[in-house]
Order: structure tokens, then C-alpha cells, then sequence
């Protein structure tokens, strides 16, 4: 399988995801919350998500990070919620 673009070799099901911070107007703790995002990257076990899916995930996983300019969250393939349906 050809690595993605990403500037780093994930391992096992790690997820690279661009999230999308929903700023409304009444803010829920993060243990309450959930975010969406775009998967740009991928590690080679994570199986039922492919780069380019939008996905949902926990606020409190994965692990914020900056790559290029970019926000990112990095994070397990398991602590997704759910994919959205591409239709």
C-alpha cells in the first residue's frame, strides 16, 4: 500500500484528521462533545475509513497537533463514532 502524503509514517490504525471546530454559542465540556473532520492520513491497519471520509469523533481523544501550517488531530481509528455516508 503507497503512504499517503503526510509527512509522517503512521503505525498500526492511527488516523490523522483535520477537525472542524463548531463554534456555537453555548460550549459543552469536551467529555460531552463531538467534532467532524476529514481523514488525511492513515495508518496501514486502519481498515473501515479511507482518506478523504469525513468522520466523527470524541472532542476529548486523539491528540492536537500542528503539521505544515495545518491543525490536526491525531488518533485511533477505534475512537471514531461513526463515518459519514459519502451519498
Amino acid at each position: 500500500m503507497a503512504q499517503s502524503k503526510f509527512p509522517i509514517n503512521l503505525i498500526g490504525e492511527l488516523l490523522v484528521v483535520t477537525p472542524e471546530y463548531d463554534q456555537g454559542p453555548i460550549r459543552l465540556p469536551d467529555w460531552k462533545r463531538s467534532l467532524k473532520g476529514t481523514v488525511i492520513a492513515r495508518g496501514p491497519n486502519a481498515r473501515n475509513v479511507s482518506e478523504g471520509q469525513i468522520v466523527s469523533f470524541g472532542a476529548a481523544v486523539g491528540m492536537d497537533s500542528v503539521f505544515a501550517g495545518q491543525e490536526v488531530r491525531i488518533l485511533k481509528e477505534q475512537d471514531l463514532d461513526f463515518v459519514y455516508d459519502e451519498a
